[in-house]
């Protein structure tokens, strides 16, 4: 179930799933907004089986001198089944309130471990 929702989540995303690049050395951490927050949520909105039952924790975000933010944490929805999948990392960037996710599972740990967040 957890592998189904990776497999999805990468579909979704064309195969984009390469490593963004690291936030700059003078990146600070940056507070998300509900907007920021409601953002991200719509950005798995045509990944997830069931969207409105996803459920988010640990959500950490940095931003770049660019402006450009880069976002960790976690998503738990539900699948086919009706069964929750249990929670996954995922990481993404954003700017000017518009999100991507880039990655989800055990390469989202990386590339969060990648962002100091």
């Amino acid at each position: 179930m957890l592998r189904t929702l990776q497999i999805a989540v990468l579909a979704a995303l064309g195969g984009c799933v390469a490593v963004p690049p690291a936030p700059p050395e003078n990146s600070r951490p940056y507070r998300l907004t509900n907007a920021d927050t409601l953002a991200i949520a719509q950005a798995f909105y045509y990944t997830l089986k069931d969207p409105e039952s996803a459920r988010f924790a640990g959500i950490r975000a940095v931003r770049g001198d660019s402006g450009l933010v880069y976002v960790c944490g976690y998503v738990n929805s539900r699948n086919g089944f009706g069964g929750y999948t249990g929670f996954e990392a995922f990481a993404g960037t954003g700017i000017r309130g518009q999100y991507e996710i880039s990655s989800v599972g055990p390469v989202a740990e990386a590339v969060c471990s990648r962002y100091g967040i």
